[in-house]
């Protein structure tokens, strides 16, 4: 468009878009190019001038940097004839633009551009909760609302590109910082209302710190508050621990035991649930009486079981709802009662190592065990428990326990002086044989980490000093010149300025050492040690000095730090001093800026860079006011550009790595290259297993082999990402693991250079005992128990898994896996440098018996069934053939008298009277001696072979029956010959009697 004044003739003016680009993003730089028509320009009357022009920009009525614009700037373009406008948009929406110049009266309204919100940044987004609700419960849904926003403070719609699913990360924290629940977001995307939406399962309860990052940068407002109630209770997540963590209790002493409930989150559920309890002698199941059961709530979610125990032996112990006739995580947990009177307040401690003790060297303590009357209170071995742990538990020493013989006790058991002499340190009244009792014990232990110990010392159940722990202080070592290093000096440093130099002292198990500045020295190796001037170490009081130095000339000076004459690494180190003109050099910007403006402003105009092609690594905004907008976005200025860039690393890598740049103009490509630091830091040891393992019907002599890489399709193993990117991921990383099993023997098999550190839970003892006796076959040795600990590398950890045997008891039992990182996490650029607080991880597998087979089970009926029915039949068959044999028996003894019976049927009288068939036969030649018997009738003669038998035939009524037996045996012996009777009884006329025959008979 052409302006003309009133009085001043006008050049002819057009204003338009550079390359007719009238839409922009938020952040994008706009550019009005402004041509003069040269025609115009010819006019001699013309007194216009270029130099004079001054261009002003307004948008919606505000001139030059205001909030919908910034960055406004005005300047000659390469053609003569060309003036450009350039400026930042900020504001999104459609606005008019007017160019005016006061002093010539020239206006331009036609120019409209179009500005949409930018890209996302996080830290200008505002969240909301739904509904404004901040409680909820564990296990239930939970939505938040995100208005989304630019650097500018644009809103994004949804007409905008949304953010894919991995965009926002949520998790939350407790109010001390530590990570409470990392959850997964279910469902994001945009609502009806035009905001974007969450939506989230908490899991851990408590009053918590919600964080939510986009694109790895928080929101505004962030952390949010909010409540995470629990969940209803579940029985099969209830779990119950013992009090003092031993199942071991003496007698008419109080069993207590703690039981979390939980719910399916292992969240602890308040308020008092009613659970019931029974008690069963452990071989034979038979219920004993307890009179005293009492659970109490002892903590929100804890109640507590005791009662007295009162009969010594094996027991078992059950927690079961009665409604449901559920027991608490599908357990049973075994105990044990030994005879002892130890006393909890008259029993007590006594030595140095209670008190004190240094890192490496052994120290040791006695426990003295009495009863109430102060008498000496003698109990098994194994029931004396030892805890040496650190003030946040996190570190702990393994003692071993000597049991004593008392010196007024005459017994062969204890260890003459003569043998204790030649074992250097050990009391000479050790008893040797384990299957006695003592009430004196030796406690010797060796510490390897400084810091504040608290000793518990324990009988069984009863806790020694009325329960109160022995405080005790390790201090660290004597200090290894191996392990001490230089930590971190600047390789190039300024003349005449001081520097510093950190050096690092530990002792041989890397614990740090203090007060030992005197003893450091910087040895200069260069010849101009004139021009270099040293000062004493300061100590840190954290196990670190710093030594200052300074160089007054330039050079490369050699150094060395010496620790009592000793060198430590790196020896020598190089630095190199330059002027103070190498070096860049960064000042602070102090701008002003009114209400409703913006300002644009170069952060390295008052900077001393070295390089022209520098960018702008870190800054921060400090506002007197505290009334600063903080959503600020780094646009590329000219002539000097300011890029940001940021640099994300891939997961668990650290170390140094390179960032390589490239810028290209018209001048060509140019390449630099950044060098950058990634500090690691810990990770949880991960335990890669199923949730059960079904074991096979058939076990192996030494077991069942939980896992196999050719038979199973699960993974057992054990990864900590912090050795990903190691050579060939492997590290010499040392962690503690421990497989423990509630019922059952786990066995494995180890390399001999971890006996030192291999530990084991025998059946009926719930403390680690150090590994005592074994036997090595090609380098390795067998651990077994119910529970087993070593410390080894991730490779041994697998290897050991791989190996795992498990013997059940016929019952289903559960495998408790434990990986302890003991705070190692990374060996760059020093190990010593690279530990934290240890990280602990823990996996349960439960071990499943393989049921029986539907198939299978049928055929075993079947097949039971069959076996019954042929004994059956066996038996059956045994009874005839037992019958059968007793009838021929009966047979051979009445055919063995060898006489003929003569049938007498024809005779025999039918009315209800006895019969006797009298038989006399005569033996001899013709009818001598004939004798007639009283009553007798019907007499027949018969003769056969020249011999007469005469028969003599007689009906006798049952009153005569004995009269009869007297008159044969009179007629016998009168005719001289043997005489034998048969009787027929016969009935008639009456059922069920039948008539026997009978064959009376004479032999001679």
């Amino acid at each position: 468009m052409a302006g003309q004044g009133d009085k001043v003739a006008l050049p002819s003016i057009t204003f338009g878009w550079m390359g007719d680009k009238n839409e922009f993003q938020a952040g994008d730089i706009a550019i009005i190019k402004i041509k003069f028509l040269e025609n115009s320009l010819g006019d001699k009357n013309s007194v216009f001038s270029r130099d004079l022009l001054n261009f002003t920009l307004s948008v919606n009525g505000k001139k030059g940097n205001n909030s919908y614009v910034s960055g406004v700037i005005q300047y000659l373009d390469k053609d003569p004839m060309s003036w450009n406008i350039s400026f930042t948009t900020i504001r999104a929406g459609r606005f008019t633009l007017v160019i005016t110049d006061d002093h010539f009266g020239i206006m331009d309204p036609s120019l409209h551009f179009t500005v949409t919100a930018g890209h996302i940044y996080p830290p200008a987004c505002i969240i909301y909760w739904m509904d404004f609700i901040n409680e909820f419960v564990a296990g239930s849904k939970v939505h938040l609302f995100l208005l989304l926003k630019d650097a500018f403070g644009n809103s994004i719609s949804s007409r905008n590109n949304e953010p894919n699913g991995s965009y926002f990360k949520v998790f939350s924290s407790y109010e001390n910082g530590s990570i409470a629940d990392q959850p997964d977001i279910s469902h994001s995307g945009w609502n009806e209302l035009g905001f974007f939406g969450l939506e989230f399962i908490p899991r851990t309860s408590g009053s918590l710190l919600l964080h939510v990052y986009g694109n790895n940068q928080s929101l505004s407002g962030i952390p949010l508050t909010f409540i995470v109630k629990p969940g209803s209770i579940d029985i099969r997540n209830t779990l119950g621990k013992w009090k003092y963590k031993t199942n071991a209790f003496q007698v008419f002493s109080r069993l207590e035991m703690f039981i979390y409930q939980r719910d399916q989150f292992e969240n602890l559920v308040p308020g008092f649930y009613p659970f019931d309890a029974c008690v069963t002698e452990r071989t034979s199941s038979l219920s004993i009486p307890v009179a005293d059961l009492l659970f109490e709530e002892v903590a929100g979610g804890i109640q507590l079981l005791s009662f007295i125990v009162s009969i010594p032996g094996q027991f078992r112990l059950i927690i079961f709802d009665a409604k449901l006739n559920e027991s608490i995580w599908n357990l049973t947990y075994d105990f044990s009662v030994f005879i002892g009177y130890c006393h909890h307040s008259n029993s007590f401690a006594n030595g140095s190592g209670l008190m004190s003790s240094i890192a490496g060297r052994t120290s040791s303590f006695r426990v003295y065990l009495q009863d109430l009357y102060h008498n000496p209170s003698p109990v098994e071995i194994g029931r004396l428990r030892v805890d040496i742990l650190s003030e946040n538990r996190t570190l702990n020493s393994v003692p071993i326990i000597i049991p004593l013989q008392n010196h007024e006790d005459n017994n062969d058991a204890w260890m003459s002086n003569e043998t204790a002499k030649f074992i250097h340190g050990l009391p000479s009244n050790i008893i040797t044989n384990l299957s006695l009792q003592a009430s004196q014990f030796n406690v010797t232990y060796t510490p390897q980490k400084c810091g504040d110990y608290k000793i518990w010392i324990f009988c069984g159940n009863i806790p020694i000093n009325d329960g109160n722990p022995y405080v005790m202080k390790v201090s660290p070592g004597l200090v290894d010149t191996s392990l001490s290093s230089v930590a971190q000096f600047q390789p190039n440093v300024k003349t005449h300025i001081k520097n510093e130099v950190l050096v690092r002292l530990v002792d041989s198990y890397r614990n740090p050492i203090s007060s030992e500045q005197t003893k450091l020295r910087l040895l200069l190796l260069t010849e101009n040690n004139s021009s270099f001037m040293r000062w004493e170490f300061h100590d840190n009081r954290d196990g670190s000095y710093t030594g200052y130095y300074m160089a007054k000339d330039l050079g490369a000076y050699n150094m060395c730090i010496l620790f009592d004459n000793r060198h430590l690494s790196p020896c020598p180190f190089e630095v190199h001093a330059y002027e103070r003109e190498y070096f860049s050099e960064a000042n602070n910007d102090s701008i002003f800026v009114w209400e409703d403006e913006s300002l644009a402003f170069d952060v390295l105009s008052n900077d001393y860079v070295v390089v022209r092609n520098s960018t702008t690594i870190e800054f921060s905004i400090l506002d007197v006011n505290g009334m600063y907008y903080e959503e600020v976005k780094a646009v590329e200025s000219n002539p000097m550009p300011d890029i940001h860039a940021c640099y994300s690393s891939n997961e668990n890598f650290y170390g140094n790595d390179i960032i390589t740049l490239n810028a290209m103009n018209d001048n060509g490509v140019q390449e630099a290259r950044v060098p950058a630091f990634v500090a690691p830091i810990n990770d949880i040891p991960s335990i890669n297993a199923p949730k059960f393992i079904i074991l096979e019907s058939k076990e192996a002599s030494n077991g069942h082999h939980l896992f196999e890489k050719q038979r199973d399709v699960f993974e057992l193993v054990i990864v900590d990402s912090d050795i990903f990117n190691f050579s060939g991921n492997k590290s010499l990383f040392i962690v503690m693991i421990s497989m423990e099993v509630n019922e059952g023997t786990l066995s494995t098999t180890l390399p001999v250079n971890l006996i030192s550190s291999s530990e084991l839970k025998i059946q009926g003892s719930n403390q680690w005992q150090p590994l005592q006796t074994f036997v090595t076959i090609s380098n390795h040795f067998v651990l077994k128990g119910k529970g087993l600990r070593f410390r080894g590398t991730i490779s041994d950890c697998n290897s050991a898994i791989q190996q795992l045997h498990y013997q059940d008891r016929g019952n289903d039992a559960v495998l408790t896996l434990k990986v302890n990182d003991l705070g190692n996490y990374g060996c760059y650029p020093d190990c010593s440098e690279m530990t934290s607080m240890p990280l602990c991880n823990e996996v349960i597998v439960s071990l499943i018996k393989r049921p029986v087979h539907r198939l299978e089970f049928l055929v075993l009926r079947y097949i039971i069934i069959l076996e019954i029915i042929m004994m059956l039949l066996l038996g059956a068959m045994l009874l005839f053939f037992i019958c059968k044999c007793l009838n021929a028996l009966h047979r051979d003894r009445r055919d063995s008298f060898n006489v003929t019976p003569f049938s007498t049927g024809e005779n025999l009288n039918r009315y209800n009277i006895f019969y006797l068939l009298l038989f006399v036969i005569l033996q001899r030649n013709g009818c001598e001696g004939k004798e007639e018997i009283e009553g007798g009738k019907n007499s027949k003669r018969m003769i056969e072979g020249g011999k007469e038998e005469i028969l003599c035939i007689a009906d006798i009524p049952p009153r005569d029956l004995d009269f009869a037996f007297v008159k044969l045996g009179v007629a016998c012996v009168k005719l001289g010959v043997t005489c034998g009777l048969r009787r027929m009884k016969g009935v008639a006329g009456r059922p069920g009697l039948q008539p026997r025959p009978a064959t009376p008979y004479i032999r001679p």
